[in-house]
């Protein structure tokens, strides 16, 4: 992999118990703004900026993850990425929800397939957060729900 497109990785300081977001962005500006929208509501973030890392970081074996993904990456794209996962039913059981971002309103047949396929949502940036932490939230709560029998407090 070239110089230029090396994954890096950023942590937000919050607990995993309450439920891990996963930001894969390559633009260092917003993926800095989503790991702090995350971070300063408690949940534990790990940012990447390439969808290798992200898979790396996936295996580790962390529930209850929300992915929140770029479409254009270096490398692999996010819909290889969301493909990697969907295969994997390891991979797939692990998170809650799979967010694709991105600056098109129109996805190409294939991709909006595969989208669909394992159950993917999309949205245009730009992102408020207004938008993305009721979706997030409401995920990890429900997945939440589903491994302890409790809800978040």
């Amino acid at each position: 992999m070239d110089d230029e497109f090396a994954c890096v990785w950023r942590f937000g300081l919050g607990s995993w118990d309450k439920g891990g977001v996963l930001v894969v962005e390559d633009e260092p500006d917003l993926l800095g703004e989503l790991i702090e929208l995350f971070d300063l509501r408690g949940y534990s973030v790990r940012g990447v900026n390439c969808a290798e890392d992200a898979l790396d970081f996936m295996h580790l074996g962390r529930e209850a993850i929300a992915i929140i993904c770029d479409l254009n990456l270096p490398g692999r794209s996010g819909i290889e990425f969301l493909a990697d996962i969907g295969i994997n039913p390891e991979l797939r059981a692990s998170i809650s929800c799979f967010i694709l971002m991105t600056g098109h309103m129109d996805l190409e047949a294939g991709a909006r397939a595969i989208v669909d396929r394992y159950g993917a949502t999309v949205l245009t940036k730009p992102i408020s957060a207004r938008e993305l932490l009721p979706l997030v939230e409401s995920k990890l709560g429900a997945a939440d729900t589903r491994c302890h029998g409790n809800a978040n407090e």
